[in-house]
């Protein structure tokens, strides 16, 4: 094991075996995820990714398999908005769960970040992202500091599109996130049919976007691979972490335009992914250590996965672990 391979992948997975294709039961899920706490390659797990509806069942679970001294590190998944009323109602119900968990599992669990998808009419300008996402952060600013035990620390909040990933919808909601401390955007790689994948150019786009506004960005669905691949049931590529990852954070180093970032993006060949012990670097273009762990912390962040034996076995295959 290398440092610039460990600076790379670090906490990057957030284990979501509850949502599609694993789709496991709580107990279940959660039992697994604690095996992998245990194991050889924990430090590359994250947090646990668990709804908001959800967490009676995870208290359970975490009452049944937590067998460790730190408090379980959780991503909560609220309930996606229709419209914009039902931040003020829905939304802060799932504030107010979220914030409860830490007492209600004996501060054996902490809420360190929420995922919401947005109401499709609020991806559609800039005026209306703006005014959304304004509406979101008063309700997090209002109840959050309480999530983690923490009185000065608020939630990480990740917002993704409801409607489209046009590019106007990218920029208006990345806008509406500029500037705000602890709220990124949340990419969606995958899902269920091809058309559910978004394009290369697609996200580089918000790659770009997100670098130009210093937003931060994690990713979702679709990332079990390093290297970007067909998947031939879809008819259509997988993204890879390592493509998705390398264009993220050389993009941050380097200030890369959309154009260069698609080349990193596309490549299929593992080949040209290298890693050290002070730098890591795609091809030709590098990023130092110190660099890699500060983009990766602050800008570029985690992939929520379902599974975590994929991407470890693809690792393995390839020599790296």
């Amino acid at each position: 094991m290398n440092q610039g391979l460990r600076a790379f992948l670090e906490r990057i997975v957030d284990y979501a075996g509850l949502f599609p294709p694993a789709q496991l039961e709580m107990d279940a899920a959660f039992a697994r995820f604690a095996e992998h706490l245990r194991g050889p390659h924990a430090w590359m797990l994250g947090r646990f990714v668990c709804p908001a509806g959800q967490f009676g069942s995870f208290v359970t679970a975490l009452e049944t398999h937590h067998r460790g001294s730190e408090p379980v590190r959780v991503t909560a998944i609220a309930r996606p908005l229709v419209s914009d009323s039902e931040i003020g109602t829905q939304f802060h119900q799932d504030l107010v769960a979220m914030h409860e968990l830490h007492a209600r599992s004996g501060g054996r669990a902490v809420v360190e970040c929420v995922e919401l998808r947005l109401p499709p009419q609020s991806s559609t300008a800039l005026e209306a992202a703006r005014e959304t996402i304004d509406a979101i952060a008063l309700q997090v600013v209002e109840t959050g500091t309480r999530a983690s035990g923490e009185a000065d620390r608020l939630l990480e909040t990740y917002v993704e599109p409801g409607g489209s990933m046009q590019r106007s919808a990218v920029e208006a909601i990345v806008h509406g996130l500029s500037g705000r401390p602890g709220f990124g955007f949340k990419l969606r790689c995958g899902g269920p049919s091809a058309e559910s994948i978004p394009s290369t150019a697609t996200v580089a786009h918000v790659l770009a976007t997100c670098r130009e506004r210093g937003v931060p960005m994690k990713a979702t669905a679709g990332l079990h691979h390093p290297i970007r691949r067909p998947d031939p049931a879809l008819g259509a590529f997988m993204h890879g972490f390592f493509n998705l990852f390398g264009a993220g954070v050389l993009g941050y180093a380097h200030s890369l335009t959309e154009g260069e970032l698609l080349p990193i993006l596309e490549t299929e060949r593992a080949e040209d992914f290298a890693f050290d012990e002070s730098a890591f670097r795609w091809r030709d273009i590098p990023i130092d250590l110190e660099t890699l762990q500060r983009v990766r912390a602050r800008f570029v962040t985690s992939f929520g996965s379902c599974s975590f034996d994929e991407p470890i076995e693809d690792l393995q295959a390839l020599g790296l672990l």
